[in-house]
């Protein structure tokens, strides 16, 4: 089997993982071989019974050398797979800092035309209590005139009875004035203008 780069990202592949998986490397060569033997005569016994037994054992080893194998396989497949994990985590957290970056920019121009309607609503309010004000001024300007052309109306009825009323005395005084001459008499308003 080839040997997989494990090189992902910090917290996902442990340099304690990278130890295991290199001893289990060198440990998958070395199944079955002699260890290394002293130059004695208890090596050499040693040696001879380890062959013996090696022997005797020849379908065992190749089994175990197949399970080896795929513990490898598994732990390699285990290390693809993180550091395809770590990978998709470091893209993940990159687009996650852009979309809250932009949404953090979407947020505050909302906020910005927010501050902005707030704004026109408050000076749309203003510009109606001025209307308001100015309806109400106005209604009560043209109340004020209605009043005054009334008053004026009334005066001038009043100064045109008044004025009738004088012309009326007047003729009255005329009347009395004239009858008086033809009766010989004084009229009481002359009376009392001579008086």
């Amino acid at each position: 089997m080839e040997r997989v780069s494990v090189s992902a990202g910090p917290g996902l592949i442990t340099p304690e993982l990278r130890t295991q998986l290199s001893e289990l490397y060198s440990g998958r060569s070395v199944i079955g071989s002699m260890p290394p033997k002293p130059a004695t005569v208890r090596g050499r016994v040693g040696a001879l019974l380890i062959g013996v037994v090696r022997r005797m054992l020849f379908w065992f080893l190749p089994q175990l050398d197949r399970f080896h194998a795929s513990i490898i396989g598994v732990v390699e497949w285990q290390a693809a797979a993180l550091e395809k994990t770590a990978a998709l985590v470091e893209k993940t957290q990159t687009e996650l800092r852009k979309s809250i970056t932009s949404e953090r920019k979407a947020l505050e121009q909302l906020q910005n035309r927010l501050g902005i309607l707030e704004d026109a609503v408050r000076s749309v309010r203003a510009d109606m209590e001025l209307v308001v004000r100015g309806g109400e001024e106005r209604q009560l300007a043209k109340a004020e005139a209605e009043l005054w052309l009334e008053t004026v109306t009334w005066r001038a009825k009043l100064e045109g009875i008044s004025e009738e009323v004088a012309d009326i005395r007047k003729a009255q005084e005329r009347d009395h004035a004239e009858l008086a001459q033809q009766t010989g008499r004084r009229s009481p308003s002359v009376r009392a203008a001579n008086g």
